[in-house]
């Protein structure tokens, strides 16, 4: 029985140093973590840029790696995506021209989406800011480098955070955390300066409008009552609505608008 008792005390005992070492070491993991946001922001605040894992499409880190110069052979193509969707081409149009043309994505590969298209028209790095518009957004120190008579477009850094879900044990007897990516609040946004990527700006303002004006028309011969698609958003996540039926057996049929991230969940 003492033996017993002397077992359990230790087995008890090295199972509490085992908690409070990793008590301690998630503690100056914490501290280390927060530090090193510190410093990421303190240098974005002075104009640098943090060099990150992957580089927007038409640029390439310069010789430090604290900035973006331009590469030509990408950004020629970030031109040409623009004047096509302001001289009026729609989103699908502009992805099968670039397909068939064998001009590689973004991502490598021969296949390009309408998503990534819209989100090239819309970032403010490909968009030309005169040097009082990117003035009023950084530092002054940052602000008195730049020169008057160039255009800049915007890198908006410190814009997305990692929110901790919860944890979850691996096969291996060891946790980890579940995390979603989410997006910190606009005035925690730090503006970087980043080269002009050489599209007009009246070009650059057409071809905004065109892709904010246009909607997906109706499925043709189908749902006569649906409303162009994107016209009707969801009240909490912004998504387009999608239409919906309900048809049961020798009943009235129902139409709806649902939000397909509801239906998902579902």
């Amino acid at each position: 029985m003492d033996t017993f008792r002397s077992n359990f005390r230790q087995i008890t005992h090295t199972k509490r140093l085992r908690f409070l070492k990793g008590w301690v070491s998630k503690g100056e993991r914490l501290k280390i973590a927060e530090r090193t946001r510190r410093g990421r922001r303190q240098k974005t605040k002075q104009g640098y840029l943090v060099a990150p894992s992957t580089v927007p499409f038409g640029f390439k880190l310069n010789g430090t790696r604290d900035g973006y110069v331009v590469d030509e052979s990408q950004m020629a193509v970030v031109r040409r995506i623009f004047q096509q969707v302001a001289d009026g081409a729609s989103l699908h149009e502009v992805k099968r021209v670039l397909e068939r043309g064998g001009v590689p994505s973004p991502s490598g590969g021969q296949a390009w989406s309408r998503s990534t298209l819209r989100v090239f028209v819309k970032r403010d790095a490909y968009f030309p800011h005169t040097c009082s518009e990117v003035a009023a957004l950084v530092p002054t120190g940052v602000a008195e480098r730049l020169d008057p008579e160039r255009s800049y477009g915007i890198s908006w850094e410190s814009r997305h955070d990692w929110k901790v879900l919860g944890r979850e044990r691996r096969p291996d007897g060891r946790y980890r955390d579940r995390r979603k990516r989410g997006e910190k609040p606009r005035e925690e946004w730090l503006a970087l300066p980043t080269p002009d990527a050489g599209v007009p700006r009246e070009v650059a303002e057409r071809a905004r409008r065109n892709v904010e004006l246009r909607v997906s028309p109706p499925k043709k011969n189908r749902r006569f009552w649906e409303l162009s698609g994107g016209v009707l958003r969801c009240a909490e996540c912004g998504r387009a609505m999608v239409g919906y039926t309900i048809a049961p057996k020798g009943r009235k049929t129902h139409y709806y608008y649902v939000c397909p991230k509801k239906v998902e969940e579902e």
